[in-house]
């Protein structure tokens, strides 16, 4: 949680006025804090990152937390029901940048510019890895057993989950930076 007020109001807690809640701009506050504001705190993970690391991506996949931590591209799943390390993997190499896990199945998906890793959902172990057909800035949409991606040159592409290979392309006459997303019957 991230304290967003820079002033120091009082809390009110079971209906009597408590001690004034401590609030930094930009810091943590602790769980007490966040009680007294009126969340539930279930659990809390430290991650406990190196000096220089940080957190690049994290997505709620079902019953798993999955953080992408950069630049070790470590990827980390823990439970939502109760914070818990399920699995820890290195993905890709240190020089590739990952971007935003997203779900097919009982895999995790995580592409690189120009590689996709499916990851076992229930394990760390990579399944499969498959070479991208262009080179892409974000996460695919994923719709039945396709990964869509929109590449830097205006490439669209369906890539087939199944055979690793793409199965749908089309030219477009700008860039694409940002994820498909679906509308209907299109993309």
């Amino acid at each position: 949680l991230q304290s967003q007020k820079t002033t120091s109001p009082s809390a009110d807690v079971g209906g009597k006025r408590d001690a004034p809640i401590t609030a930094n701009p930009g810091l943590p506050i602790g769980a007490m804090d966040a009680r007294k504001l009126g969340y539930s705190v279930l659990w809390a993970a430290d991650l406990d990152l190196p000096d220089g690391h940080q957190i690049s991506h994290v997505a709620a996949l079902d019953d798993l937390l999955v953080i992408v931590e950069s630049p070790s591209n470590l990827v980390t799943a823990l439970s939502i029901r109760d914070g818990t390390v399920r699995w820890r993997q290195k993905v890709g190499s240190h020089l590739e940048r990952l971007f935003e896990p997203v779900r097919y199945g009982d895999r995790i998906l995580i592409n690189s510019e120009t590689r996709l890793f499916l990851l076992s959902a229930l394990t760390e172990q990579i399944d499969e890895e498959h070479e991208l057909e262009a080179a892409v800035r974000n996460s695919p949409l994923i719709v039945g057993d396709y990964a869509i991606f929109g590449a830097e040159n205006g490439l669209v592409f369906w890539h087939d989950l199944q055979t690793g290979y793409s199965r749908w392309r089309q030219q477009l006459s700008g860039r694409v930076i940002v994820r498909p997303v679906a509308s209907g019957a299109g993309v």
